[in-house]
């Protein structure tokens, strides 16, 4: 089993550019769901269950505060970037051949700018997926 320290993720810009940000990213969080439908009938005594629609899940991503011209925080997640649809790509093990990969549309909730005493500038972007996340490998 792989696993690495070296996480792919990347988000395409206002201008549709993909942007490798994964040197920003501290974390993400990525959760996949498919929401329960009850499914009993009139006179069951216990409740069933039908799995209904898959994802609609938010993705979490936590960033180190990054400046640069065309990859920084500000290219790919400037104040005008919130409700806007974008790309988004994870690659759990790097983005090399053969890896495992996730991608999907979603849509900026979320943006949020932080910093404490003693602490790293950062940041922390919420994304609303929207349709279907392909689950495939790296090309």
């Amino acid at each position: 089993m792989a696993n690495s320290s070296k996480v792919y993720v990347a988000v395409d810009d206002s201008g549709g550019t993909i942007r490798d940000i994964s040197n920003m990213v501290r974390r993400i969080r990525w959760p996949r769901s498919a929401d329960m439908l009850e499914s009993h009938g009139v006179g069951d005594t216990s409740k069933e269950f039908t799995a209904g629609l898959k994802d609609g899940d938010q993705v979490g991503l936590e960033l180190i505060w990054d400046n640069t011209a065309t990859i920084g925080f500000v290219a790919v997640f400037g104040s005008s970037s919130v409700g806007s649809t974008r790309s988004l790509h994870f690659a759990p093990n790097g983005n090399t051949s053969g890896q495992e990969r996730l991608t999907n549309e979603a849509i900026i909730a979320t943006v949020e700018r932080g910093h404490g005493v003693g602490e790293l500038v950062g940041a922390t972007v919420t994304m609303q997926i929207s349709g279907t996340v392909t689950e495939d490998t790296v090309p």
